[in-house]
Order: structure tokens, then C-alpha cells, then sequence
């Protein structure tokens, strides 16, 4: 996920699915990132820790990305976008606003809004 200008994990890693409690919170039904927590994006130095933090626990070919982004954070979405890129990842983007919630599902794609 990426609000406020910062990466949020949803997952810690790929051996369990069990969401990341030190980025993420379930509530309402939901799964939101705490404001306080996740890593800040302001350069493609920023961009490119965060994806190597990405790459060692999701490889890109076991795994896509499911990138939730908020309208305030389509600077950061676009760093990170284009590192991602360069490690090899596809991904899709779930656009959202304030009104967003997102779930875990059973099906194929795993992030739903």
C-alpha cells in the first residue's frame, strides 16, 4: 500500500499470510496502513531499499504486486514503480481514495477494493 508518501507491506513475507501488524491494521473489515508506520519515498534511493527489502521476500517470479495508492501519494507510487520495474515485477494498481477499503480474499486476486 502506498499512502502519505510511505510503502506500507500488507504481508511481512511469503511464509505466511498473516498481514504485516507493524504496517498494517485490520479494522471494519478492512485493511489500512498506519499512518505512523511505513518507510517514506522521497528519491529513487528510497524507492530502490524498499524494493530490495520487496525482491528478498516476494521474488518476482513467484509474485506480482498489488499496489493500493492513494491520490496522495502518486509521487512516491511512481519511484516505486519504476524500481519494481527494474527487479523484473509486474504489477497492478488499485487507485483509491479516503472511501477505499481492501480485503483479503480466497480468489485468484488476492487484494479486492
Amino acid at each position: 500500500m502506498i499512502r502519505h508518501g510511505k510503502v506500507y507491506f500488507t504481508m511481512a513475507n511469503s511464509y505466511s499470510n498473516a498481514l504485516n501488524e507493524t504496517d498494517v491494521e485490520e479494522r471494519d473489515g478492512g485493511i489500512f496502513p498506519l499512518k505512523e508506520s511505513g518507510q517514506r519515498v522521497e528519491d529513487e534511493i528510497d524507492a530502490d531499499r524498499i524494493a530490495a527489502i520487496l525482491i528478498r521476500r516476494f521474488p518476482p517470479d513467484q509474485f506480482y504486486v498489488a499496489m493500493a495508492v492513494w491520490d496522495d501519494s502518486f509521487v512516491a507510487f511512481q519511484k516505486m514503480r519504476t524500481s519494481i520495474e527494474k527487479l523484473g515485477y509486474s504489477y497492478r494498481t488499485l487507485p483509491a481514495d479516503n472511501s477505499a477499503v481492501f480485503q483479503f480474499s480466497k480468489g485468484r486476486r488476492s487484494l479486492v477494493q
